[in-house]
Parts: structure tokens; sequence; C-alpha cells
């Protein structure tokens, strides 16, 4: 089977790894292509891979997208087109009837549960996409309400195996990142967006750090997207670190590509975010074997089985600083979070979501 995956985005948050990981396993035994309409990140790590790419703005000139986009369906013997966006799928499901190959299977992964869907939008999507992957139940729920039915629930998944890291190169980043034996690692994985939530992370910490004061905190990761009112954020964050001499204790590491030595060296994985429709780092942990304390975003919430131990009842420093608190002040608690991590590993591999991709690639 031949298969032309369609990214919008090059820069590497969530569901740019997500599908560098099932490009990568999917590609074992079939053809695997990448459009992205930006270069960057994920067009150099796939051309690492040798996964063959096609990098133009498919959205700008739509006469010479057309003609590019009928090149690579009729050369490459296209048999399956997989958008990561609403709107892109709708566009070359379009693009695929004007060239005559409405035999080729067009389909989408929706990451949003907070998309508001136009009348004109829902015609469309009925129209040109055969099938949605939804990244969670809040997902699909949110495009059945809009009468959006052509769908299913398909979680993102990790490669176990790379979490599964020499024990040496933990060490080796502990001494990097000075982390000492007796220290209370807490680490933040994720872009720097406002809806992210550092600050919420930074506050929670800055309370924990009176009790505890053997804590650290490191933040990973950048202002991936290149947005001005992102690196305003990342800007707000570092301003409030220094005013309130946390610099100790707070580190900005930036864009890291060790995520699973990270992970593999950290106590507790926080989750920050104002909202998750999925949660892709919350699977990585799960695969590093790392507890997780989040707010009860609804991705995270569906992950973890809605688990009061490492979920906060509300969506704030405080709630965050009462959780984490009460996984370190009670051994029952940290032995409970622990077991359903554990439980948990395996329903997330991305072999599981590549056969279920593939089965519905098939059925079609």
């Amino acid at each position: 089977m031949n298969i032309l995956y369609v990214s919008d985005l090059s820069g590497m948050g969530g569901g740019e790894v997500s599908l560098l990981y099932l490009m990568d396993n999917i590609s074992e035994k079939n053809k695997v292509e990448l459009l992205c309409r930006v270069p960057g990140t994920l067009v150099n790590e796939c051309n690492r891979k040798s996964i063959k790419t096609f990098c133009y703005d498919f959205k700008k000139n739509l006469i010479k997208s057309l003609i590019n986009f009928k090149k690579i369906i009729n050369e490459e013997e296209i048999n399956v087109v997989h958008s990561n966006e609403l709107i892109t799928a709708i566009l070359h499901g379009i693009f695929l009837c004007i060239i005559g190959k409405k035999n080729v299977l067009n389909v989408c992964t929706c990451h949003g549960q907070w998309y508001q869907l136009s009348k004109i939008k829902k015609i469309l999507i009925k129209r040109y996409i055969k099938h949605i992957f939804c990244v969670s139940c809040a997902v699909e729920n949110n495009l059945n309400k809009q009468g959006i039915n052509n769908t299913s629930v398909s979680y993102l998944g990790v490669p176990a195996k790379k979490f599964n890291v020499d024990r040496k190169n933990v060490q080796e980043l502990k001494e990097e990142l000075g982390i000492k034996e007796k220290d209370i690692v807490v680490c933040t994985i994720a872009r720097f967006q406002k809806i992210k939530g550092q600050l919420k992370g930074i506050k929670a910490i800055k309370e924990l750090h009176k009790e505890y004061p053997d804590i650290n905190y490191f933040l990973v990761g950048g202002n991936v997207f290149g947005s001005e009112k992102d690196l305003k954020y990342l800007e707000e964050v570092k301003k409030y670190i220094e005013q309130n001499q946390m610099q100790k204790y707070v580190h900005l590491l930036g864009e890291r590509k060790d995520i699973p030595e990270i992970l593999s060296a950290t106590d507790y994985l926080m989750i920050t975010s104002d909202n998750e429709s999925f949660g892709m780092v919350a699977i990585e942990a799960i695969a590093a074997s790392t507890l997780i304390v989040s707010t009860p975003c609804d991705g995270i919430k569906e992950i973890l089985d809605n688990n009061s131990d490492m979920i906060s009842d509300t969506n704030d420093s405080e709630g965050l600083f009462k959780t984490l608190h009460n996984i370190l002040e009670r051994e029952d608690v940290k032995i409970r979070a622990k077991a359903k991590i554990i439980e948990l590993q395996g329903e997330f591999s991305v072999e599981t979501v590549s056969n279920k991709y593939l089965d519905i690639y098939q059925s079609r």
C-alpha cells in the first residue's frame, strides 16, 4: 500500500511527533511518503529515516498545488491520502475528485475537540473525507454532536522500545543537568504557549519548594512554531522565574531530542495545560514508567482513566500543588499511581495504532 501523509506543520508538537512514530512503523511493510506545507524538523527527521518528502505550501497557490498534487498521486501511485488537519483533508479530497482519483482513500486525523463547524464545512467533510480518526472520545463526541459520524477513536501511540533507555545514558544526563540522588525531579514537556500553562507549574513548584527544598523543576520546550505571541509568553515565564529568584531550582532546557532519557530521569511529569484533546507526552511518560501529575484536561483524564491520584481537582497552580503534594506525602498514593502507570503500558503502542489505521485503509 502506498500512503501519503500530509502535515501543515513541521515543528515537533505532539501531533507531529506521533505522525513521525506512525510513519516510521507503517513504512516497515508499506510505502510511506510525507507532504508538508513548510520545511522544518519533521521534514528533516523523515529525510533522516529515508521517508520520501515533498514540501510546498499547498494552501497558497491552489492551481500550482493541484498540479503538484496530481503529479505526486500519479507518479507515486498513491492509494491513501491521510491528512493531519480537517481543512487540509477537504482540500485534497476536492483535488482527488478534480484529477479523477476518487478511488484514492482520503482520510484525516482530528486532534481538536473544540472545532465548531460551519454548515458548509460539515457538507464538505461528509462529501470529501471518507473517514476521520479521532485522538480521543472527547474529539469524536464533539464531531458526532455536529452530525459528523464517519469517525472512530484511535489513540496516538509510541514505540515502547524507544523509551527502554540505557541507564548509563540516563546517569550521564543527570550529571549534565546537575541532578543529585536526593533530588525530587519534576518536568514539564510542552511547547511554550499560554494554553500549555507552564506558569501554573512554576507557581505550584514555588510553594512546594518551601517544604521540599530538594525539588528541581525542568521545563522542556521552545517556541516551536515561531509565533511572536508564544515568544512573549516564554519571556513572561523567564521574567517570573527571575523576579521570584527561582533560577536555582527551575530550569529552562529549551527543545531537546533526548525526551526518553529526560522522562527516565524524571520522578514526576507535570502536565500543566489548560486543555489537551489527547496528550502525547502523557503516553510517552507511561512508556517510560514515569508518574504523572496533571490538570483535569479531557484527553489526560481519558488516558489515565480519570485517576484521582494523578489528576488535580482544579485547573490551576493550587490544584497541581495539592496533587503533587499528596503523592509526595503519602506512600500509598504513590504506590497506587505507579501501579496505574504500569497497568496502562501497552495500551498506547504505535503498533496498535498502526494496525487500526491499516484496517481502515484496507476496508475502504
